[in-house]
């Protein structure tokens, strides 16, 4: 698997390639837009191959080329259309949320991990509104210490 070439997003979340396109017919490619901080899913696609047509002057005619100039781009979120950030307000002002918790053996504690809890990081069932929202299906994880 070669390295994508140089890659733009724009705001109507078109992804325009610099320079030749991949080698490949249809390569999935996985980046991160920092301008969106959500996942991309992308595909090249092949433009279409329109043979040279004897009526046309041969002047006017140009060779078919293999692969458009832009790729498709689709936003992956749990929401589908809408626009979802993972963590809407969890101790934002840190570069990354990190929670230490103490379980005492034969103990069990269940965690969020849809990021909509009040107690977080601990489980209150907001994740039941969450997944009525947006059709996700994610549910808490039970950690259980043996004694």
């Amino acid at each position: 698997f070669s390295a994508p070439p140089p890659l733009f997003l724009n705001h109507n979340h078109t992804l325009t390639f610099c320079g030749a396109p991949p080698k490949s017919y249809q390569q999935a490619l996985f980046t991160h837009s920092l301008q969106y901080n959500v996942m991309v899913v992308m595909t090249v696609r092949p433009s279409s191959m329109r043979p040279c047509r004897a009526s046309i002057p041969r002047r006017h005619q140009s060779a078919p080329r293999p692969f458009s100039r832009s790729l498709c781009v689709t936003r992956a979120n749990p929401a589908g259309d809408k626009d979802v950030i993972i963590n809407p307000d969890i101790d934002k002002d840190s570069d990354k949320v990190a929670s230490m918790m103490t379980v005492k053996a034969g103990d069990k504690c269940v965690v969020c991990r849809c990021w909509r809890s009040g107690t977080f990081p601990l489980c209150d069932g907001s994740h039941v509104a969450h997944n009525k929202a947006t059709g996700d299906n994610v549910g808490p994880a039970i950690v259980s210490v043996e004694k």
